[in-house]
């Protein structure tokens, strides 16, 4: 059983994925509060029996905004919610970890793993979500340089939707083009299996999986972002 604290928006989205997590033998506490990141992961392990092994950090959508309208209240919120919340996280994360153990072979294993959920496009700025498109970008960053400075202890990978660039691009569309159109599967089966297999790659890291959007799917029972 893999103790496992997930860190993002309430939601029946997220609510479901963590329910079929617990079908693909995982323990998973969810949380929403981030101030305190070594509490959260303290009250997870009380509420789980033990230390917490695999977190996944969730970034969605916040308030919409543009560049040539810029308040600084969604871009200090979009900047709070991505890059600083997960880096704080990933660092008190990584310091509770045990020094890594070889295998039969002798490779060395991390003992922890970390998942960043990164529900918008990378490189591509959705029309009129300026400051979660620029979050979204610097998370990727982290996410690789988290994976070398926290080796070989941790893993650290993300999962992010697969888009078709020109969608985004194309001036007809832009108009009427929805955020939830280019957001991670909204299957929660889908997702929770996606999930874990990046836990079942051990020797995985530093990397970014690009999943199928829900339109250019038929997933079934898919939930509504939330």
């Amino acid at each position: 059983m893999t103790r496992t604290l997930a860190v993002g928006p309430q939601g029946a989205l997220c609510d479901a994925v963590l329910t079929a997590l617990g079908s693909l033998d995982m323990a998973a506490h969810h949380a929403t509060d981030t101030d305190a990141p070594g509490q959260l992961l303290a009250d997870a392990a009380d509420r789980l029996a033990g230390p917490v092994r695999f977190l996944i950090t969730w970034l969605t959508p916040g308030a919409p905004d543009r560049l040539d309208s810029l308040q600084p209240d969604t871009w200090d919120a979009a900047m709070g919610a991505g890059p600083r919340r997960v880096a704080l996280l990933m660092q008190a994360f990584a310091a509770d970890l045990p020094a890594p153990k070889a295998d039969g072979t002798g490779e060395l294993r991390a003992p922890g793993s970390v998942l960043n959920l990164i529900d918008q496009p990378l490189g591509f700025a959705t029309p009129t979500h300026s400051s979660t498109a620029i979050a979204a970008d610097a998370l990727a960053a982290l996410t690789r340089v988290a994976a070398v400075q926290l080796a070989p202890a941790c893993r650290v990978n993300a999962l992010a939707p697969a888009t078709q660039p020109a969608r985004l691009r194309d001036a007809a569309r832009e108009a009427d083009l929805s955020p939830d159109e280019t957001r991670l599967p909204r299957a929660p089966e889908t997702l929770a299996r996606s999930i874990a297999h990046t836990l079942a790659m051990p020797a995985m890291t530093g990397q970014i999986l690009f999943l199928q959007s829900h339109i250019f799917s038929a997933d079934q029972g898919a939930v509504p972002p939330g």
